[in-house]
């Protein structure tokens, strides 16, 4: 007697499966080989793996026609056919009367894929977060040198400066000094910045606080500053701040790691 899991995973899909692992393909390679087979096998028109996020769900293989959409807010997974899983869901759309939901080991296995896919990118952020962590300490111990170097406040300013914004992937940045009640611009690097703030700026004071760059145009033109102060015996001594964090899909806004580092160098 046949087992009853051969009927929902074919001898040739279990062949497959092996293949890719011997010849290590990603995670996400075999995940995408075994919705398609899972399609085939329960003849769907359409079918997507999703995982769970913050704010809803993203999608992370595809079968068949293009009809699901890239991410999912809340919800929006009811417009659809759907089966819940460890972690995400699928969605489906049957070709036919003869065709059947996704049900039995063909959902354990995606759903054990689906973890593994999770845990390649968790394991890449993680040796991200290792490897920024070398390039964090090693640029502040350049400052360090430099401090040690050198007593003139000019040239010091411009290596924290210039640091900071190369560290941060910014495209722009300033430093100001504390100076008869206002902060002076004394560095700025990637275009213009206000020639001097006054220290009780309510809104210099709510950037400090919340990062917002909607709050003060400290440079004129940025769409996303970062600042934290300077400060010395409890006293402010000046601000560091840097504005539009440079990546492969634009600039955009400072994550609060980035802050923790900026406040390092400050």
């Amino acid at each position: 007697m046949s087992h009853p899991a051969a009927s929902l995973f074919p001898h040739d899909l279990w062949q497959e499966l092996l293949a890719s692992v011997s010849h290590k393909e990603t995670e996400r390679a075999i995940l995408q080989r075994l919705l398609q087979s899972v399609g085939r096998t329960f003849g769907l028109e359409a079918a997507a793996v999703y995982s769970t996020r913050d704010e809803g769900f993203a999608r992370e293989a595809v079968f068949g026609a293009e009809i699901f959409p890239a991410t999912l807010g809340p919800g929006e997974e009811t417009r659809f056919s759907s089966l819940g899983i460890p972690s995400g869901l699928i969605l489906y759309q049957a070709l036919g009367r003869e065709a059947r939901s996704p049900a039995g080991p063909a959902l354990a296995a995606i759903a054990v894929s689906l973890r593994a896919v999770l845990l390649e990118r968790r394991l890449k952020e993680k040796r991200f977060e290792v490897n920024y962590r070398g390039v964090e300490l090693e640029a502040l111990y350049d400052v360090g040198l430099a401090i040690a170097s050198t007593l003139n406040l000019e040239q010091l300013g411009e290596e924290v400066l210039l640091r900071a914004v190369s560290l941060l992937d910014a495209r722009r940045g300033a430093l100001y000094l504390v100076s008869g009640g206002d902060y002076r611009l004394k560095h700025t690097f990637g275009g213009d910045a206000l020639s001097q703030v006054s220290l009780d700026d309510g809104p210099v004071a709510d950037l400090l606080r919340s990062g917002s760059p909607d709050e003060h145009q400290l440079l004129p033109g940025a769409e996303h500053l970062l600042a934290v102060p300077i400060e010395g015996d409890g006293k402010p001594l000046g601000l560091l701040v840097v504005a539009d964090k440079e990546s492969r899909r634009g600039v955009g806004p400072f994550p609060e790691s980035d802050r923790r580092t900026l406040s390092l160098l400050a």
